[in-house]
């Protein structure tokens, strides 16, 4: 296993950047998440994709407690995968409600990021890098970035994601990956 951050005599990376020219990212745990399902794909540095899908919590809970058992359930991935670096999409700053969403929808959204992300801060030394939507999107529609996923992916079925969760999860984790290598120090890394 790797060192506690604490014995590295090492200041604490605070994004996974940082802690990528510290240490080698082997697993990375990309999630687009919100306060009804979290999409999730958990890969390597070359953009592979090891696993994939979605956190459905309990219908029946309200939405801090949905939020929190996203949490654990990231928390229990992490443990279980060995994962060395996660990657968030948080919410837009000052967005518009998503298409149905009013402005209470919204604040339960950006409740339920900031849950799952303090969970895994409390719980876990893995860092955590936020990357905006219209960042590795490049703008592409949802639409069109499932049918992207779709098209490279045979084991992702559309069907099982009908709000694109998982889909984005899985954009969101190959971006960083290429991100990743192309930095200057990648070959250190990978």
């Amino acid at each position: 296993g790797r060192p506690a951050l604490a014995d590295t005599g090492r200041h604490r990376p605070t994004s996974a950047a940082q802690y990528a020219t510290m240490m080698q990212i082997r697993r990375i745990l990309a999630l687009d998440p919100s306060s009804t399902v979290c999409g999730f794909a958990i890969g390597n540095t070359r953009g592979e994709i090891e696993q994939a899908g979605l956190l459905k919590p309990s219908g029946k809970h309200q939405a801090i407690e949905r939020a929190e058992e996203i949490a654990r359930e990231v928390v229990d991935l992490i443990e279980l995968w060995g994962i060395d670096a996660v990657v968030v999409e948080p919410p837009a700053p000052a967005a518009a409600p998503r298409k149905g969403q009013n402005q209470r929808g919204q604040a339960t959204y950006g409740m339920a990021v900031g849950i799952i992300w303090a969970t895994i801060r409390w719980h876990w030394s893995t860092p955590i890098e936020s990357v905006p939507a219209d960042l590795w999107t490049r703008h592409r529609s949802k639409a069109r970035r499932i049918e992207e996923i779709a098209a490279r992916i045979t084991s992702y079925d559309k069907a099982s994601d009908p709000g694109g969760d998982c889909a984005d999860a899985i954009g969101l984790l190959e971006w960083w990956a290429e991100k990743e290598r192309m930095r200057p120090d990648a070959a250190i890394r990978n």
